[in-house]
């Protein structure tokens, strides 16, 4: 996936911060109505990591999104009060990819 295709990574725009985690996070977004489509991390020793975070608003492709299991993560930035039955975490799942620095191990699962 990368480097991004040229007609790809002429549709976008990106802007890059710190991760929790020490990574850079790259945030590709629609520079027209700003909308975000994916997220990708680049490791300390400059690599790609192996996975990429698209958000689900950018997926039109029939999935039942009823049939998901919602999983949110960073919570403690929400801007709204979430539903308890939702798995929500103040920081990473750590079944996605492990706690942060500092996490309890649990992703400070918020209603804990």
């Amino acid at each position: 996936m990368f480097p991004l295709p040229a007609d790809l990574e002429s549709k976008l725009s990106v802007f890059t911060h710190p991760a929790d985690s020490g990574n850079t996070l790259h945030c590709y977004f629609c520079p027209k109505c700003g909308v975000r489509v994916f997220h990708a991390g680049v490791l300390p020793d400059g690599s790609m990591r192996p996975a990429v975070a698209i958000k689900a608003g950018a997926i039109d492709c029939g999935i039942d999104w009823k049939e998901m299991k919602p999983r949110h993560i960073y919570t403690r930035s929400a801007v709204m009060e979430l539903p308890e039955q939702w798995d929500c975490y103040e920081t990473m799942a750590p079944a996605l990819y492990g706690p942060a620095p500092g996490d309890d191990g649990k992703g400070k699962k918020k209603e804990e």
